[in-house]
């Protein structure tokens, strides 16, 4: 009465083993299946193995790469720093700095020739210029510089004192300073102007 499961080949009926105390019982693995997952096992651990090989070679490799490249570089610095286009290029970053640092030094009231030192670099090539003068005209009194922004050339220069009008000006100035935004032809300026 009742039934019971097909038995396995290569294990003797009614073979039982428990792995603990109350799991349900199993059937142990043949021989044949153990010397399966060994085979397994070993694959795995040797695929494993080379692909960490091959990881460590490539590393190593790259690594001393990377270090011939810097040692060329360090190598190379003192006849690159000798080359006249980085001389000229750092000269000219130092003169650029001066000149903002000049125009910054500007931005208090109380300086006699701060609208003319600050107005020629309104339309300058260098951003940080153009902002170090514009908040050195934006500490010189409005009405100094009022009438003269209405009508400024080049169009950065216009641009940039309306910019400084609508900081410091007075309600007044709102009207009159849009009219002479609107004055400007779009179609004359590049899109770097006309985003400013």
């Amino acid at each position: 009465i009742g039934s019971t499961a097909p038995e396995r080949s290569g294990r003797p009926t009614g073979q039982k083993a428990q792995c603990y105390p109350g799991a349900r019982d199993f059937d142990p693995p043949t021989p044949a299946e153990e010397a399966a997952t060994a085979r397994l096992a070993l694959s795995t651990a040797i695929m494993v193995c080379s692909m960490l090989e091959a990881a460590v070679q490539t590393h190593v490799k790259y690594f001393w790469i990377q270090q011939d490249a810097e040692r060329a570089f360090v190598r190379s610095l003192p006849q690159l720093c000798d080359h006249p286009t980085v001389e000229a290029a750092g000269g000219y970053y130092v003169a650029l700095h001066a000149l903002r640092r000049e125009l910054e030094a500007l931005h208090e009231p109380g300086f006699d020739d701060a609208l003319e030192t600050a107005w020629p670099h309104l339309h300058h090539t260098d951003r940080g210029v153009r902002y170090a003068a514009r908040v050195a005209l934006e500490h010189v009194p409005a009405a100094e510089w009022r009438a003269r922004a209405l009508s400024a050339e080049p169009a950065d220069t216009r641009i940039q004192s309306l910019i400084a009008l609508a900081r410091v000006g007075e309600p007044a100035d709102q009207e009159p300073a849009v009219e002479a935004l609107l004055a400007l032809d779009p179609a004359a300026l590049s899109p770097a102007r006309l985003l400013r």
